[in-house]
């Protein structure tokens, strides 16, 4: 599955944005697992538009995310870890014509491999990657599981002159800014009270277990679980 997105940045700010994803998925949306686990997953998958913003200046970043149907947006700051980067000083290639550098990091629980280029000296990316000596131009996880990533640059426009905002501005939204600590509880717990609707609806004398919600985005550990 494919999806347009869009990063815009200067040397202290970027904005992020990514399309309505409307997928469906062709597979039975409850699926039993060998140890006797339930797996739901959605039939249909429709996902917001979304907006990050970022800055080089402190770890804060902003998103704001759209609904489809007119329903009301979602407007959220989480606290982004500082990224350690290590910099491979051999191993590059060439993205678009510019000469790019691999660096590798852990992102609350995934394994980063990046491609960015010292040729435009803006240390942004996409999502919430940041902190490198130029532009990322490509991010892909290696992770055995969960969803697999992969964002590459199709096209460059360097330098690039703009009228966006791309500074977060909680004057343009009329919603209040919640954390992302309590959009990630919620959905959890959500996503709890479905499986156990599951087992509750499951025949009698079928033994079930509620296992713990795995996470098969990019973020699987959060900071404030290892407080």
């Amino acid at each position: 599955m494919f999806t347009t997105e869009h990063l815009v940045a200067n040397s202290n700010n970027s904005l992020y944005s990514t399309n309505f994803i409307d997928f469906e998925n062709q597979n039975e949306n409850i699926e039993k697992d060998e140890y006797g686990n339930y797996i739901v997953r959605e039939k249909r998958i429709k996902a917001n538009s979304m907006k990050y913003y970022m800055t080089l200046k402190d770890n804060n970043l902003y998103f704001v995310s759209t609904p489809p149907k007119n329903k009301k947006e979602i407007v959220a700051i989480d606290s982004v870890p500082k990224i350690n980067w290590n910099i491979s000083e051999t191993e590059s290639k060439k993205i678009n014509n510019f000469t790019c550098y691999k660096a590798t990091t852990v992102f609350r629980g995934s394994e980063i491999v990046v491609y960015y280029t010292p040729e435009i000296p803006i240390g942004f990316g996409p999502f919430k990657f940041k902190g490198l000596p130029g532009l990322i131009l490509e991010v892909y996880n290696v992770d055995t599981k969960g969803q697999k990533y992969h964002w590459k640059a199709k096209k460059i426009v360097y330098p690039y002159q703009t009228n966006i905002d791309l500074l977060f501005n909680p004057k343009n939204h009329i919603v209040p800014i919640v954390s992302n600590r309590s959009i990630v509880e919620n959905f959890e717990k959500k996503m709890t009270l479905v499986s156990q609707k599951v087992i509750t609806s499951s025949p009698r004398g079928d033994v079930t277990r509620l296992g713990k919600i795995e996470r098969t985005s990019i973020e699987k550990k959060y900071e404030w679980e290892e407080e």
